[in-house]
């Protein structure tokens, strides 16, 4: 298996090909996606299908539309970098805004 370094500005994953196909077989997630939180170190591992981040990171797609099968935590992983925990640190759960 050959694993490849994307780059793009202010991200840098690990993607490696042939990890089979999900459970939900629907997307076809045959490749999968380390990434390492910048604020915590934390490293997050998840299964995507190749063409919809490829898709992803030529700008045809917004994250959301591309790989609608992530949870937010993960698509923010692939956005900025920063896991779910750590969001909700640096910006709160949402919960105490509401009145």
């Amino acid at each position: 298996m050959i694993a490849l370094l994307l780059s793009c500005p202010s991200l840098s994953i690990n993607i490696a090909g042939n990890v089979g196909v999900s459970e939900n077989m629907q997307y076809n997630r045959n490749h999968y996606v380390d990434i390492v939180c910048d604020h915590c170190g934390k490293l997050y591992v998840m299964h995507v299908n190749k063409d919809d981040l490829n898709d992803f990171f030529r700008n045809e797609k917004m994250c959301i539309e591309a790989m609608p099968y992530l949870e937010p935590g993960e698509r923010e992983l692939l956005l900025s970098k920063t896991c779910g925990d750590c969001f909700d640190k640096l910006f709160g759960t949402g919960e105490d805004n509401e009145t």
